[in-house]
């Protein structure tokens, strides 16, 4: 059993983990994150007063610090587990805590790494080291395995704005009766003669705007579901990047093809759609319990219904979708180069 701990260190150590003295925490910074890996070893079932304490003194030293996030790996190694033992491993990841913590177990008689499907199954390549470690026989994922980064309230954020600017867009005609609802679409959507004057703001005011409470419905659904994707899983500034570039691409698909004003989020969100249709291809992942087969039917579903439907902005739905996979191929690109 010792020469599993004393072998575990010494990777860990290599691989730019720091032990604290006197204790079992491994640590390793990332940016403002800090990473630690708590190897609980206990055959008297009393890991969970472990892990809390842990967590109650990472909680405190997180107080006095300036990382953004502590990432916590608890790893369990006992002799051998029973099913009541692995219980704790089904807790799902909470985002709203300081510290986010992982739960993995080691069981030393099988030579078995045990990680359940609500955990993720990498944490800065500890999953190799442990499988490495006395022949580990539990076959793990080839895929890579990549930590959810938050909740999404840039998304939220954004929607809350669209509903705002469409009740301004409702109510501010019975203030000011000289106010034409269809002002905000003359002053901020977008149209062919907004190059020659200069307008270039409308390729991102235009988002905004929507035609109908319909309009609006659907494109609240749409950043619902691809916006928490993206930045969940791809962060915050990717999210943003993709949203504004897929939106100001759409746009500018818009006014090459359309000789109308076009208003609305819909060809930024075609762009989260197809960055995540690309990814989930290429790594076969679930998202939010959203798949690859799953976006490619949405997909098609929502291209072919606007050909069906007057008044609707083909070309930046398409426009938005294209560079969409395009920012998806770039992402994937990078992610795959930081990773190895």
């Amino acid at each position: 059993m010792y020469n599993f701990f004393e072998n575990l260190e010494l990777k860990l150590k290599n691989s730019g983990f720091y032990n604290i003295k006197e204790t079992f925490l491994y640590c390793k910074e990332q940016g403002l994150n800090l990473y630690v890996i708590a190897v609980i070893n206990d055959e008297n079932k009393n890991y969970n007063k472990i892990i809390d304490v842990v967590y109650k003194n990472l909680t405190n030293f997180y107080k006095n610090t300036n990382y953004n996030k502590i990432y916590l790996l608890n790893l369990i190694v006992k002799n051998e587990f029973k099913e009541d033992d692995i219980k704790i491993f089904d807790n799902s990841l909470d985002f709203d805590k300081e510290i986010l913590q992982v739960f993995w177990g080691y069981s030393l008689k099988d030579n078995k790494l045990i990680i359940n499907k609500a955990q993720p199954n990498n944490f800065f390549g500890v999953e190799k080291i442990l499988k490495n470690i006395n022949n580990c026989n539990m076959k793990l994922k080839d895929e890579i395995e990549f930590l959810p980064k938050g909740k999404s309230y840039l998304t939220y954020t954004l929607i809350c704005i669209m509903i705002l600017v469409h009740l301004i867009k409702i109510i501010y005609p019975y203030i000011n009766a000289s106010f034409s609802p269809d002002k905000l679409t003359l002053d901020f959507g977008i149209y062919k003669g907004m190059i020659y004057n200069n307008e270039y703001y409308r390729v991102v005011t235009y988002l905004f705007i929507h035609g109908s409470f319909n309009h609006l419905l659907s494109n609240i659904i749409g950043l619902i579901i691809f916006g928490d994707i993206i930045e969940k899983y791809f962060g915050k500034i990717s999210f943003l990047i993709m949203f504004f570039i897929g939106g100001i691409f759409a746009g500018l698909f818009s006014i090459l093809f359309n000789s109308t004003y076009a208003i609305g989020a819909s060809g930024a969100i075609f762009a989260l759609e197809g960055a995540t249709l690309y990814f989930t291809y290429k790594e076969r992942k679930t998202l939010n319990d959203i798949n690859f087969p799953m976006i490619l039917v949405i997909s098609i579903v929502g291209i072919s219904y606007g050909f069906t439907q007057q008044n609707v902005d083909n070309a930046g739905h398409i426009g938005g979708f294209i560079i969409g996979i395009v920012m998806g191929i770039i992402y994937h690109y990078l992610w795959i180069k930081k990773y190895n």
